[in-house]
């Protein structure tokens, strides 16, 4: 297999009448599901008559319950997306408010590795037979806009300390209408905020611009697990889990339809906020001070926008019917 991409590679360099990326993906159209589906072909062609199996999860994000509720420790997957929306950085996304986001708590990808390779070292399987487990939330979906539901629930009760407007967030289909409101919402208060800079002479150590195009680049990794709904077989961690005892499957549970998703995402922004991002409990009292001081900010530009709106309606068709007088 590694031959095969070799020889497709120097082939890409003599030139092909399509792009070389997808001749040498075909169909996958993921960079980083292609090299883990390449990982699973080398593991099968190599293992001879070692017995293997594998565990496939979906998006790994915060733990459910081990170590503790929403513990995370990096800003790998969709954690930088969350946290730019906490911020209120990111204001649009590009992507089906009706999709559902394929998230797995990272303990019970653990669990699940543990018991997988108990299972497999028992001898209870045969060892010709290389099982898939998929971790998934295929059994216990999380929609789009509860997630965004749920999202701006934990916002307003474990807000970040700094944030730089009111989270808010719009779920947009057409790219056009998409790439409209990302030049206006994103990069025209980025290139404003580093023009202002300038002149004050306050040069920040990461531009705004370089931190959308930051932004912008895990949006746009995760846009085909949005606008796209998949269905994994989960029947092997299902059937897995009821083979465990009852203790086990206490001390290992890998159980994604016992999970509250909307419990589950507030831990998961309260351990981005205090565990990835080291931010003390000791200040949430003046983040929430801050947070409600920027809604009402908000919502009075909102009122002010909309009420601008309708009275300049309103005189425009008075005027229009003073004339046909």
């Amino acid at each position: 297999m590694v031959l095969t991409a070799a020889r497709y590679a120097a082939a890409a360099l003599c030139g092909w009448s399509v792009h070389p990326e997808q001749q040498l993906t075909g169909e996958k159209k993921m960079h980083y599901a292609f090299t883990k589906h390449l990982a699973e072909i080398l593991v099968q062609e190599a293992r001879n008559d070692i017995p293997v199996c594998i565990v496939r999860p979906a998006v790994v994000t915060g733990a459910e319950q081990e170590p503790f509720p929403g513990w995370i420790d990096n800003f790998n997957g969709p954690g930088g997306l969350f946290i730019g929306m906490a911020k209120g950085i990111v204001r649009c996304s590009y992507t089906n408010e009706q999709g559902t986001l394929d998230v797995v708590p990272i303990d019970h990808v653990v669990n699940l590795t543990l018991a997988a390779g108990y299972r497999l070292g028992s001898g209870s399987d045969d060892k010709k037979d290389m099982k898939v487990y998929n971790c998934s939330s295929t059994e216990n979906p999380l929609v789009q806009t509860k997630l965004c539901q749920a999202m701006m629930e934990a916002y307003g009760e474990t807000p970040f300390n700094e944030i730089f407007w009111y989270p808010s967030i719009v779920f947009v289909r057409s790219r056009l209408v998409f790439k409209t409101l990302n030049f206006f919402l994103h990069y025209v208060p980025a290139l404003s905020l580093d023009c202002l800079s300038w002149l004050i002479w306050m040069k920040p150590k990461v531009s705004w611009l370089r931190k959308y195009k930051k932004i912008r680049e895990v949006a746009e990794s995760l846009q085909f697990m949005q606008r796209t709904y998949f269905t994994f077989k989960t029947s092997n961690t299902v059937d897995l889990f009821k083979q465990l005892s009852k203790v086990d499957q206490e001390d290992f549970n890998f159980d994604i339809q016992r999970v509250s998703m909307r419990s589950y995402i507030k831990n998961c922004v309260y351990g981005y906020r205090h565990y990835a991002c080291k931010e003390k409990d000791e200040d949430l009292p003046t983040a929430r001070k801050n947070f409600i001081r920027y809604r009402r900010i908000y919502y009075c530009c909102l009122y002010s926008m909309v009420s601008g709106g309708v009275i300049f309606s309103i005189l425009k068709l008075l005027l229009l019917m003073r004339r046909k007088k």
